[in-house]
C-alpha cells in the first residue's frame, strides 16, 4: 500500500513539474510576443505600464470583498 502512495506522490510531482514549466514557457513566449507588438504600437506602449497596477488593484479589490462576505457569514452565524 505505501508503495501506491509513494507512486501516486511521484506522478503528482512529476505533473506538476511538466505543468509548471510549460506556463513558464508560455509565459517567456507571451511576453516575447507583447514587448514585440508594444514595440511598434503606441496605444500598446502607453498602457502596458499600468496593467501590473490595474491587476493588483484587482487582486486586492477581490480579497477584500472575499474577506467582507466571509466576515459578513461569521457575523450570521
Amino acid at each position: 500500500m505505501a508503495t501506491l502512495h509513494n507512486a501516486m506522490v511521484a506522478a503528482f510531482g512529476a505533473g506538476m513539474t511538466l505543468t509548471l514549466t510549460g506556463v513558464g514557457l508560455i509565459v517567456l513566449r507571451g511576453r516575447d510576443a507583447l514587448l514585440d507588438r508594444v514595440s511598434r504600437s503606441s496605444l500598446l506602449h502607453t498602457w502596458t505600464p499600468g496593467i501590473p497596477l490595474f491587476a493588483a488593484s484587482a487582486v486586492v479589490a477581490g480579497g477584500v470583498v472575499a474577506s467582507a462576505l466571509a466576515a459578513g457569514q461569521i457575523l450570521a452565524s
